[in-house]
């Protein structure tokens, strides 16, 4: 498969303390925050999207971030919250009546019972979905969903809105491009392979690209197979871009500190790439060394192999000796199966923030790092006309800081820094585009490096 575009990425800026939520869309003051909220209270009890048309503001005000706070509330008696955990996503609708493509901004997990005793009744997600500014603008088409199959006067109210946080980006979103989707990869079937769903594919990158960032939103779900797939096993994950590969693994074991809880049931218990009652990160990786500019770059995506002899179709399989049980019950056994969304993000530099970089320059220096590309150390010098105090910070490509030093210095000069790859808790970064900055004197330099394997 051939996809054409082009990619670069962004740097984010860092969180800012957010006030209460207004139903609003008016436009905020210089650095402030607009308020916009969509679904408002809506009742979901059963497996039916819900589609809807909202007003945004529009472009004429710049973003810094984009945050979409997705709240969960039970109806009041004598209804009551779905007590199951529920796969949930919110997706933009992009296009006409005749030609329209999803795209996943966010995916959440209902909780198990929240209501009653010291439960919290509602739980509240912030998700950042800033790269998908050149979506979120003016009139939007929404689809919420959420897989649930309660019925009656239980279920769901979800209130789902959107913080833009104004201000200027260095790299800003320009395009966002669905790769592989499919919500239910059957995983561990030999006559259904999940190789069948994960084609390589051909993309075009853009000649003037900067950064190309890949995106994976993966969750395992089905129980009672071998080793408990997909929920409940612990896989690896691949993406080859060119001639390299990088695996991860979408595990998590942090479900007992779930700030949505205490719930019911089995929420504390590690998963495939999930919590009960949370959002769902996405894996990003920042993949620009591995395509080259004006060229088409091959991806291709894989899962760890792995069989379920727990299946109907396996005439090995026998009930009470191979398996508990050979058939899927839908209850206690389930098919294994991964609900799999990849997307390229693609960003541009921000001319206004470029020269701006200029005019500060003028007041204060900040080289550029060597050697660069550069592994496992470079340096980096920057000149002060006065006497200060300084603040050195790295980000990676998403805006997350992974070092932060404050120096002063009681003299003007100029001044060394070096960074040998380690963020502030002691662990090695992976390799990939970072970005550097000087803040002094309320001015801030940014540059860009990059880590070397």
């Amino acid at each position: 498969m051939r996809i054409s575009g082009c990619l670069t990425l962004g740097l984010l800026a860092l969180p800012l303390a957010l006030g209460g939520i207004l139903n609003t869309s008016a436009l905020a003051d210089p650095g402030d925050t607009t308020w916009v909220t969509t679904f408002d209270h809506d009742f979901y009890n059963w497996a039916t999207a819900h589609v809807d048309t909202f007003d945004l503001p529009d472009t004429t005000v710049h973003w810094s971030k984009i945050l979409l706070y997705y709240k969960i509330g039970c109806p009041e008696a004598p209804g009551d919250c779905d007590p199951w955990d529920r796969i949930g996503w919110t997706e933009v609708l992009v296009g006409d009546t005749t030609d329209v493509e999803a795209f996943e901004i966010a995916r959440i997990v209902t909780p198990y019972d929240i209501t009653g005793g010291s439960r919290p009744d509602s739980c509240t997600w912030v998700l950042d979905v800033s790269d998908y500014k050149t979506f979120l603008h003016d009139t939007v088409v929404l689809r919420n969903y959420i897989e649930s199959w309660i019925g009656g006067d239980r279920g769901w109210l979800v209130t789902i809105t959107f913080a833009f946080i104004e201000g200027e980006m260095l790299y800003e979103p320009v395009k966002v491009m669905n790769m592989w989707t499919n919500r239910r990869i059957v995983y561990g079937d030999p006559e259904r392979p999940h190789e069948d769903h994960l084609q390589p594919m051909i993309v075009d990158i853009d000649p003037d690209v900067d950064v190309v960032k890949f995106r994976a939103t993966s969750t395992g779900h089905g129980q009672g197979n071998t080793h408990n797939c997909a929920e409940f096993c612990n896989k690896w994950h691949a993406i080859a871009v060119g001639p390299d590969t990088t695996s991860y693994n979408p595990w998590r074991g942090d479900c007992v500190i779930n700030p949505c809880s205490p719930q019911g049931g089995t929420w504390q218990y590690a998963r495939a790439g999930w919590c009960p009652g949370d959002k769902v990160d996405p894996w990003d990786l920042d993949v620009t060394y591995s395509v080259t500019p004006g060229m088409p770059a091959e991806f291709n995506y894989d899962i760890q192999p792995y069989e379920n002899l727990c299946r109907p179709n396996n005439p090995d399989c026998v009930p009470g000796v191979t398996c508990p049980d050979c058939n899927y019950n839908y209850t206690g056994h389930t098919e294994p199966h991964f609900c799999f969304i990849s997307q390229l993000v693609f960003y541009e530099m921000n001319e206004t923030v470029s020269a701006s970089d200029g005019a500060v320059a003028a007041d204060f220096e900040l080289g550029q790092n060597f050697p660069n590309p550069f592994n496992p150390t470079t340096t980096f010098s920057y000149t002060l006309p006065r006497p200060g105090s300084v603040t050195v910070v790295i980000h990676d490509v998403g805006g997350r800081i992974v070092r932060s030093v404050k120096r002063s210095h009681s003299t003007e000069g100029t001044f060394r820094f070096r960074w040998d790859g380690i963020d502030d808790h002691g662990h090695t970064v992976r390799s990939g585009v970072y970005f550097y900055e000087l803040q002094y004197g309320g001015q801030t330099v940014t540059k860009k490096m990059i880590l070397l394997e």
